[in-house]
């Protein structure tokens, strides 16, 4: 409990600080909603065409995103995350991918091309609907190893602003 009590201080903390960012002139405008809700259990394929269920990374911090190869926003986001995925999957991060798109071979080519070094599943309509549904691509949803969503990003997000709140997350399961 005082575990759990803790995450939750941080991630206020840390979505004030994103807040406060926001009002900096050259900051671009905040997307995130902060949330506190169970996060939803799917399965997917993978490009491999094996089913991987999200219960697989229970306990660590998650980014699970919606995305898809073809759109602009989502191809800015991509890079970002496989930096995080690279720099913060030994402390516990897992990176996964939903795509919106079906064409597998399209998605392979577009791994490759951006060295993506995280599972890319096949978004069904329940992943979606268990997330709430989407309003845009790229979402990223943050969520704590408790397996609580912490937080939503709509669109483009830097990838500061998403790294300091994972570490945070980070730092206070410590």
């Amino acid at each position: 409990m005082m575990k759990r009590m803790r995450t939750l201080y941080a991630i206020v903390i840390a979505a004030g600080m994103v807040g406060a960012w926001a009002d900096e002139p050259s900051a671009p405008p905040s997307t995130e909603t902060r949330l506190s809700k169970p996060v939803p259990t799917f399965t997917a394929k993978n490009l491999d065409g094996l089913e991987v269920c999200s219960t697989n990374y229970a306990g660590k911090t998650r980014l699970i995103v919606f995305f898809a190869s073809w759109d602009k926003p989502s191809q800015r986001e991509v890079p970002a995350l496989v930096e995080i995925q690279r720099d913060l999957g030994a402390a516990g991060v897992a990176v996964l991918g939903l795509s919106l798109e079906q064409n597998v071979v399209a998605l392979k080519e577009f791994a490759a091309t951006n060295s993506v070094n995280f599972p890319i599943l096949l978004a069904d309509y329940g992943a979606i609907q268990g997330f709430g549904g989407l309003e845009a691509i790229p979402t990223i949803f943050v969520v704590e190893p408790h397996g609580v969503v912490v937080s939503r990003f709509v669109g483009y997000t830097d990838k500061e602003v998403l790294r300091k709140l994972v570490q945070a997350i980070l730092d206070s399961a410590r």
